[in-house]
């Protein structure tokens, strides 16, 4: 069986250009600006070069042909022209006039490695700065999950290590990758309000084995989803029960103020401590004999009390009426 010749007509091949393929082609919308996104940048290109199968021509495993004339060397010609504007097309416009051209893509590409794949350890560390000190504090779910994502994607994108050649199928990436996984979700869970989440936080650590960031988002939202709904069903009720508590109690107190006393209740003409106190003995409503003993909060009517009764009862022709609060009102 002889293998299949490299054509730019065999979609297979990395010499293959499809019809809607062509020079202005923007692979990513990821603007390289300088050092500051290199890392994201270069990661995204990578990838969207490897979907059109074009990778090879910048990582060098898809040499130039030796022989120029053969069919293969002007596929590779017209593959490596592409890729070139391409990479071109992702730069920042700021900066794309200080990039010189190169014949190869593999020559831009490492020139643009050599220049911004440096690592900025000031910014790794004021990313791990603010890792260790975030907090919820109050805010939404989402929007505290979304702060964290973004400083964990950018420490990613600085990771200087290689990965292995095995990809997914090495047991060492994948334990590493494992751990790095559980260090997020510690990292989730110790900045959550835990007044709020202390009870679910328990339970997610109690989880063996320990679930993803994903699935531990996931149930972090669901509880934030319940406690906002059983807030809103308990408000108005309890709006309701205070508006109706408050208008009752406006509707049965007079607001009626003593100006003698200061007392709400009663106006001077019923003041108890201008007037005094009235005799138990003759309303029989059960108050206490302070007129005649002197110990109620009103001053004592012994002598007032003692005259207006002579008053009164020589008036009604010597019968003896006893005296009530009504007579003392003016």
């Amino acid at each position: 069986m002889t293998s299949t010749p490299l054509k730019i007509t065999y979609p297979k091949s990395p010499f293959f250009l499809h019809a809607s393929d062509h020079p202005g082609v923007i692979l990513t919308t990821v603007l390289l600006r300088g050092q500051s996104n290199y890392e994201n940048w270069s990661k995204l290109m990578s990838n969207a070069l490897k979907a059109k199968n074009k990778l090879g021509f910048v990582n060098d495993n898809i040499k130039q042909p030796t022989d120029k004339d053969s069919d293969e060397a002007h596929a590779w010609s017209l593959c490596n022209s592409m890729i070139n504007n391409w990479i071109h097309n992702t730069l920042d416009p700021q900066m794309q006039p200080f990039i010189k051209c190169f014949e190869t893509a593999k020559g831009l590409w490492d020139d643009l490695k050599e220049r911004f794949a440096v690592a900025n350890v000031p910014r790794i560390f004021q990313l791990k700065s603010s890792l260790a000190t975030m907090k919820q504090h109050g805010t939404s779910i989402t929007d505290y999950y979304t702060k964290l994502c973004s400083i964990w994607d950018e420490l990613e994108s600085s990771r200087t290590f290689n990965s292995c050649a095995s990809g997914d199928t090495c047991a060492y990436t994948r334990s590493v990758n494992a751990e790095i996984e559980k260090d997020i979700v510690y990292q989730f869970l110790i900045g959550l309000d835990h007044h709020v989440y202390g009870t679910l936080i328990t339970q997610i650590l109690n989880t063996n084995p320990l679930p993803t960031i994903n699935r531990v988002f996931a149930m972090v939202i669901q509880e934030e989803s319940h406690k906002a709904m059983v807030c809103v069903a308990d408000t108005p009720a309890d709006a309701l029960g205070y508006a109706f508590t408050n208008s009752a109690s406006d509707s049965t107190k007079p607001h009626i103020t003593c100006t003698h006393c200061g007392r709400s209740g009663h106006d001077v003409s019923r003041c108890y401590k201008l007037h005094g106190y009235p005799d138990r003995a003759a309303n029989g409503h059960g108050y206490s004999d302070r007129a005649a003993t002197g110990r109620g909060r009103g001053r004592p009517v012994h002598a007032s009390a003692n005259a207006t009764h002579t008053d009164v009862s020589s008036n009604s022709g010597g019968s003896s009426k006893p005296l009530s609060v009504d007579d003392l009102t003016p």
